[in-house]
């Protein structure tokens, strides 16, 4: 007796699964539209009443989303486009600087040395002391300016991935 009590349980989940899966498969596919209905079976449950309201809120709204979601999409799309652009002049500021601290910094250091030695030797007058001593500040400026636009470009770049993400 139990065996059987059991079996018909069994038998009645395997129909109704059966049909469930099959409305599912027929709303995939858009054969039946189960939202309202089901919407309209849940507004009776006590709690829920709301729930087929918003849903037709959504539906009548739906134009605005799509437009809304586009914006949205063009707007990911310019910030990657800027991103990608603030990347490439990172990477170009960066070997700018890797000439400076490997090569540039040091070739005005000498500069400088060699100015003040060949000044105090004679073998220099003021005005070609000064033109070098300028032009070894000019290279360190130029460093220092290229370290401050990349320090500018990282910020904004951090900055822009950041509030991308919110």
């Amino acid at each position: 007796m139990m065996f059987r009590y059991i079996a018909g349980i069994l038998t009645a989940f395997l129909f109704f699964g059966s049909v469930f899966g099959l409305l599912y498969i027929l709303d995939q596919y858009n054969y039946i539209d189960l939202k309202p209905s089901v919407l309209f079976t849940l507004s009776t449950i006590p709690g829920w009443e709301e729930v087929a309201e918003a849903y037709k809120l959504g539906l009548d709204n739906m134009s605005f989303l799509r437009a809304r979601e586009a914006e949205l999409a063009a707007r990911a799309e310019e910030l990657a486009a800027e991103a990608k652009k603030l990347e490439e002049n990172i990477r170009k500021l960066s070997v700018r600087l890797d000439y400076f601290e490997k090569e540039g910094l040091e070739k005005a250091d000498k500069l400088i040395q060699s100015a003040g030695l060949s000044f105090s030797l004679g073998n220099m007058n003021y005005t070609e002391w000064a033109v070098t001593v300028n032009n070894a500040v000019n290279l360190k400026r130029e460093y220092l300016n290229t370290l401050m636009e990349y320090n500018q470009l990282v910020i904004e770049l951090e900055y822009l991935t950041q509030n991308a993400l919110k």
